[in-house]
């Protein structure tokens, strides 16, 4: 292509992504307003997905984190919540965050979640040559695990 239809379409993508910034803008400051609105729970995940989708894991995680404390949320959002918060701090470079998240929701996830959960803690225990915790978690995983028959 030539660099006028690059451009072409490097205007449009950044108008694109401004209309994202301001749309997860307004279903923040909705929530912010009305957060016992029934429909607030929506907004405030769909602005946490945009954000990530924006690159602004921080962003996103903090909205992961408003919808978790209202706690209204159903089981299967639970576990999407926790994982996603988990992948964004991991994006930011901040492992020690992402075994936090882990550590404070392993007892809230899903019991079909737990492999998931106690295996990522170990592997981040891992990488922080924490072996002791690496170990524990490990076995824990492996406990969880339940093979499907049929």
């Amino acid at each position: 292509p030539r660099l006028q239809d690059t451009l072409i379409i490097l205007i449009y993508t950044s108008i694109n992504i401004v209309q994202f910034r301001l749309l997860s803008d307004y279903l923040e400051q909705f929530v912010q307003q009305y957060p016992k609105k029934e429909n607030s729970d929506d907004f405030l995940s769909q602005a946490a997905q945009i954000r990530e989708g924006l690159g602004q894991y921080e962003q996103a995680n903090k909205n992961y984190q408003r919808l978790l404390s209202k706690g209204s949320i159903k089981q299967n959002k639970l576990d999407s919540v926790v994982f996603a918060m988990v992948d964004n701090a991991r994006e930011l470079g901040n492992n020690n965050a992402a075994l936090d998240i882990l550590d404070t929701y392993q007892r809230r996830v899903s019991s079909s979640k737990k492999v998931r959960t106690y295996a990522q803690m170990a592997v981040l225990n891992l990488q922080a040559d924490r072996r002791a915790q690496w170990g524990k978690f490990g076995k824990m995983a492996q406990k969880a695990y339940k093979p499907r028959r049929g």
